[in-house]
């Protein structure tokens, strides 16, 4: 059996591992951050349209907010946050191309000038408030911070018995988390020769950089594609 080396926060590797094949794949659930709702206020005004780059500030919006907001237009980042939206029961559901760029545009090109809301986390890129901020009034409202571990988790490593493990990649952020975290630990064999499935390729580039050997990349930025990648491999020969 594969093991599948998950490095994304403790809820959210939860989540993967559930989905896995478990007459297949083991998980290591090894989260390098985690997310803490902290304390919001929104101002009491209309909005013409509400964003969300991560499904972690629609998670943690209050939910008398939530049923207020949900009839108003929202913009996502991509299909993954796009898929938590509908399950909250947001109604307008507008879904970017997964990168900060391709939100900007879609969402110039079909919203007027009017007043957006905001909904991300700390920290965070400044791009989409850059591309956004010259043309709409925006508010920013930080609804959950992602407070980094300072290593890699040694439970983790010690339950890592796969030579050439499986790592699932959703992010740039905890991909370079892990590529440093692990190189001053005597295991970083288990990263550069393991199997490496991302999200996007930026990430694949950025491990390849790293000197990651095997590297794959999912057809689409959801977990369902990364997931499929994965199922699709070929059973180990006995």
């Amino acid at each position: 059996m594969r093991q599948v080396i998950l490095t994304r926060s403790a809820q959210d590797s939860a989540q993967t591992a559930r989905a896995l094949d478990a007459s297949r794949f083991e998980p290591v659930i090894a989260p390098l951050f985690d997310i803490c709702p902290q304390h919001h206020s929104v101002p009491d005004r209309s909005f013409d349209a509400v964003i969300a780059t991560s499904r972690h500030a629609l998670c943690a919006l209050d939910p008398a907010l939530r049923e207020k907001l949900r009839q108003i237009p929202l913009y996502v980042v991509g299909p993954a946050t796009a898929q938590s939206a509908q399950e909250m029961g947001f109604e307008h559901i507008h879904c970017g191309p997964g990168n900060a760029e391709g939100l900007a545009r879609l969402i110039r090109a079909q919203t007027g000038k009017g007043c957006l809301l905001f909904l991300t986390g700390e920290p965070r890129k400044p791009d989409l408030e850059r591309a956004l901020a010259p043309h709409f009034d925006l508010i920013v409202c930080s609804l959950y911070h992602s407070v980094n571990r300072t290593g890699f988790p040694p439970d983790a490593l010690q339950a890592i018995t796969d030579p050439e493990p499986i790592w699932l990649h959703f992010s740039e952020k905890s991909a370079e988390r892990a590529a440093k975290f692990i190189k001053n630990t005597g295991y970083e064999a288990f990263f550069t020769k393991g199997l490496h499935i991302a999200i996007a390729p930026a990430i694949t580039e950025m491990l390849n950089a790293t000197g990651c050997q095997h590297c794959l990349t999912a057809a689409q930025p959801t977990q369902k594609a990364l997931l499929e990648t994965l199922h699709a491999l070929p059973y180990p020969s006995p």
